[in-house]
């Protein structure tokens, strides 16, 4: 075990760097500790031969524009969309899980005129009462483009941009479409990402409309490929792009983050970070590099309308682009290959990128429900004080206090108190010179997302 493995498996487990006091009953010394073995075994089914296949067979299609849809048969986005359905009806099995297609009509600049378009999405049900209204949600685009962003009829085979990230969301829909979770999984391949995220759009519309609780979104977008138009080679790490100040906030919401700090702790943060520690308990030499941005420098991704909705998203991406094989025309030029072929994917990294979305995925489906109403001690006193409303869920076996120093972007300290108590005082911490926040901990050892304190005890 590395020594990076070893020190997130210590966090997870419940490390008590700091002397607990509550007013409620006592801390416990020990949390229950993280599954891993789980998620490691979970993660283990990820063929990569099925995961290449799938991008090979994805790139026969000659192109998958949003506008595709009278071509040829067997050619075209609708083709395509078929294919990625019967793919998905194939992991369902007789297990519960339900593929449809979720239609909607595409419009925008990038489309000459109003289109019919559907995403494919496979859902996984929730296994318990608590979680029926809690959705985590994991998408890629299976739409492509050539250099026009209107020209639906040359080669974009859309091999890695995005078969990538439709290959991670097919693969897991055969691995876990017969498995259960606490909550509801959404497994999607959308539609028209490059003509404006219209398919995301759609569905975090619908998500919004009928008051899903989406606990996270993950998008894997450009997730194939480990060798950058740099020149620089990085296998061993996946991008991970979250919003630090949320879309969503309003004036006296930014007001308090400014008060208290928390400008680095929005939902899709601690989002991150979560990613980050599964990935390090589970994957061996394969970690995330947290970027503490929405998306990459004047782009963006189908995590961004559920920002827009107030629902924690990321992007994966792999770590250095190559441009040359982006919205390009498949041709040679100067001796220089251009277009989005399979060949310029690295399938051993996608393998890794799929192993860490299944593991990230069965650990966010079966965590208990976020603490609400976190509330820490205004200061002016020598200890920390935190409060919180209880979890309902069955299960839980308590809540971690987190603590990390105000330059530190991971948590660094965790501190376990068994439910019933809600409330706990960390003796001699003072409030000004650290962050906070609290997860809950069900018996099986899955911790929710951090919830950063969202007002201050009176």
């Amino acid at each position: 075990m590395t020594r990076r493995v070893a020190a997130a498996c210590a966090l997870l487990a419940g490390m008590t760097g700091v002397t607990a006091l509550s007013a409620n009953p006592p801390a416990s010394s020990a949390a229950p500790p993280l599954p891993a073995a789980r998620y490691r075994d979970i993660a283990a089914n990820v063929s990569r031969e099925r995961v290449e296949g799938t991008v090979r067979t994805l790139a026969t299609f000659r192109t998958r524009h949003t506008a595709s849809t009278d071509l040829v048969a067997g050619e075209g986005i609708a083709a395509a969309g078929r294919w990625i359905k019967e793919e998905m009806l194939g992991g369902a099995g007789s297990g519960g899980a339900v593929v449809t297609f979720d239609e909607y009509l595409a419009e925008g600049a990038r489309l000459a005129k109003p289109t019919p378009a559907r995403n494919v999405m496979m859902l996984i049900p929730a296994a318990s009462s608590w979680g029926a209204k809690r959705y985590v949600i994991v998408s890629g685009h299976y739409d492509s483009r050539a250099s026009d962003p209107l020209d639906f009829r040359s080669d974009a085979p859309g091999a890695n941009d995005d078969g990538s990230g439709t290959a991670v969301v097919i693969e897991m829909a055969r691995i876990l479409g017969r498995q259960r979770f606490d909550a509801n999984v959404i497994l999607v391949a959308v539609s028209g990402e490059e003509q404006g995220l219209l398919g995301a759009r759609h569905l975090a519309r619908r998500a919004a409309e009928q008051a899903w609780e989406v606990r996270a979104m993950i998008t894997n977008d450009i997730v194939g490929n480990s060798l950058g138009q740099n020149g620089v080679r990085d296998a061993g790490r996946l991008r991970v792009f979250s919003e630090g100040v949320p879309s969503t906030v309003d004036e006296a919401k930014a007001r308090l983050r400014v008060a208290i700090g928390g400008e680095n702790d929005s939902t899709s943060r601690q989002l991150s970070r979560h990613v980050a520690e599964i990935m390090a308990a589970v994957l061996d030499d394969f970690a995330a590099m947290q970027v503490y941005r929405r998306d990459r420098m004047g782009r963006g991704g189908d995590h961004i309308p559920f920002l827009e909705e107030g629902f924690p998203a990321v992007r994966f991406t792999e770590v250095n682009e190559h441009f040359h094989h982006q919205h390009q025309d498949v041709r040679i030029e100067k001796g220089i290959p251009y277009g989005d072929l399979p060949e310029s994917v690295d399938f051993a990294y996608l393998t890794h990128v799929t192993r860490a979305n299944t593991a990230v995925v069965a650990s966010l489906a079966d965590a208990p429900a976020e603490p609400r109403n976190v509330l820490i001690s205004r200061g002016v006193e020598p200890d920390t004080t935190l409060a919180w409303d209880p979890v309902p869920d069955e299960d839980v076996a308590g809540y971690e206090v987190l603590r990390r120093d105000t330059t530190a972007p991971d948590w660094q300290e965790a501190v376990f108190v068994a439910a019933p108590a809600t409330r706990m005082t960390l003796a001699g911490v003072t409030v000004d010179n650290a962050f906070f926040a609290v997860r809950a901990v069900d018996r099986d050892g899955h911790r929710s997302i951090a919830v950063f304190p969202t007002g201050q005890l009176r």
